[in-house]
């Protein structure tokens, strides 16, 4: 348990400055791309935003999440991934390689659904809730052998 509640400290504060990235890369695509900038613009600022996403992405996957957080981290650094992926195939379609209007689509529905208290979350509290009960669980049975082996004992 003290593993875990240190596990905790060390990877939540690292984890959230990791992701504090997305705000900056986030602030930058809204600044660069504008009405009457061009697709050509567009799709360069797509490209730098789809390497700050996997920079992000890639920071967050070395950071070792303590086990009642790895659904979470798992599926957060799924998702940056497949925004960067989108990011880029928005880019390329604006560049004349494939539908832009698929591609806006896709990009604009993986904007919006960026994880937040998720069933990832929801599975890792369970899980750890489990490991609380089964350390419980072996901590009343540890009791019960120390108290059988003190009667014996006298």
């Amino acid at each position: 348990l003290a593993d875990e509640v240190h596990g905790l400290a060390v990877y939540l504060p690292a984890a959230t400055k990791t992701l504090a990235g997305m705000d900056a890369a986030n602030a930058s695509l809204t600044k660069a791309v504008h009405p009457g900038i061009g697709a050509a613009a567009e799709a360069s600022a797509l490209d730098t935003y789809a390497r700050r996403v996997r920079s992000v992405r890639t920071k967050l996957a070395a950071l070792t999440p303590p086990p009642m957080l790895r659904p979470w981290h798992d599926e957060e650094a799924a998702w940056l991934e497949a925004l960067a992926r989108d990011a880029q195939r928005l880019s390329g379609a604006l560049r004349g390689e494939g539908d832009a209007n698929a591609a806006a689509a896709a990009f604009r529905a993986e904007t919006a659904r960026r994880p937040g208290v998720s069933k990832a979350q929801q599975r890792a509290v369970k899980a750890y809730d489990a490991e609380i009960d089964a350390i419980d669980r072996l901590s009343a049975r540890i009791q019960r052998e120390l108290a059988q082996l003190n009667r014996r004992l006298k």
